[in-house]
């Protein structure tokens, strides 16, 4: 009887043995929500005029952090209303290859190409993982670094604050190259030629 029971753990920890040597699998992501082919919409609390659209290949969010990754950007708009007749008109379009939406609905990116269509500008804002580029839905555009290109000149900048409508922009200049030769200017988000003098 004994030889039977030690035969018998012999032949259990063998196949314990066996069991633990095989290579586990790894144990399913049991957070998250994966989304393919999404257009998504947000309404920022602290910017509750504004509406966000975007288009991605794909949405990572996560319930714990309640953030959301956005990559394979395909389109990404601010609308804000019209002030004159109160209609969603496009306020400034965004390109990025990934995008974080924090919980209090800010963008985040390394990298961030951005045009306000009212002020007929453009900005292509840099930074890095430590100190990304960010949409602060309370206020606007933060950046270690900016080249803002206005129809009358460019301007280059490093930590780099501004807000939505770019009237209130700050950082430390590096670089200011205005176009004395100017032929266009900016009128209700079109370039029109200028008048030539006579």
């Amino acid at each position: 009887m004994l030889k039977l029971s030690l035969t018998a753990l012999a032949v259990l920890l063998a196949f314990g043995l066996v069991f633990a040597l095989l290579p586990s699998k790894a144990p399913a992501d049991t957070t998250g929500i994966r989304l393919e082919g999404v257009s998504l919409q947000l309404y920022p609390a602290r910017d509750p005029d504004a509406q966000w659209r975007f288009g991605a290949q794909n949405v990572q969010y996560d319930p714990v952090s309640n953030e959301s990754v956005l990559t394979g950007l395909s389109r990404g708009e601010r609308w804000v209303p019209n002030p004159q007749t109160g209609t969603p008109e496009l306020d400034t379009t965004l390109s990025a290859s990934t995008v974080k939406i924090d919980g209090s609905d800010n963008l985040l990116m390394n990298k961030a190409q951005m045009v306000v269509v009212r002020e007929c500008t453009s900005l292509d804002l840099s930074g890095t993982a430590q100190e990304p580029v960010k949409v602060d839905q309370a206020y606007g555009y933060t950046a270690p670094n900016a080249r803002i290109r206005f129809p009358d000149g460019t301007w280059t900048m490093r930590n780099v604050r501004a807000s939505f409508d770019l009237k209130d922009t700050n950082g430390e200049d590096q670089a200011l190259q205005a176009n004395l030769d100017q032929t266009q200017r900016c009128e209700n988000g079109r370039l029109v030629p200028v008048p030539a003098n006579p």
